[in-house]
């Protein structure tokens, strides 16, 4: 009896730690946003402890040094989403598609996977995707 009660025990065990696994959201490497059209192109590119902020048709370069503090409130952004449905995000318009807007993408690098979304109004990111948006923009901008 105390053989099946130790063997029923273990399996419960080592199923619910496959479960905890599995729940757990692994924290990005690495951020990237690019937005870009004709002759401009302007890519974000976030670590852990800096923004370097690149803009090709302007011939500008900017690397910014912040606080873990920006990190942790952009890794929290990112838990909201699902990262394997990035790619299924979209806008609500196309103006890219014509020329009209930059169309843009986000990248977001794990320890084992890089996730990245299809193309989106710069103006205009997919509602999923627009608090995390918004920030890397901000932070590229004033580095807070």
């Amino acid at each position: 009896m105390k053989k099946y009660l130790i063997l029923l025990f273990l399996i419960v065990l080592v199923s619910s730690c496959g479960i905890q696994k599995k729940e757990r959201v692994q924290e990005p490497s690495m951020i990237s946003y690019t937005a870009q059209s004709r002759g401009f192109r302007k890519n974000v590119l976030i670590t852990k402890t800096t923004i370097t902020v690149t803009n090709e048709g302007e011939n500008t370069y900017e690397k910014i040094n912040y606080d873990a503090a920006r990190w942790i409130e952009l890794c929290h952004l990112i838990t909201v989403i699902d990262l394997n449905k990035l790619k299924e995000y979209k806008g609500t318009t196309e103006a890219s598609a014509v020329d009209r807007a930059l169309i843009a993408h986000l990248e977001i690098q794990t320890n084992a996977i890089m996730y990245r979304s299809n193309g989106f109004d710069h103006d205009n990111p997919p509602k999923k995707l627009k608090a995390i948006i918004d920030k890397i923009l901000a932070m590229s901008e004033t580095g807070v």
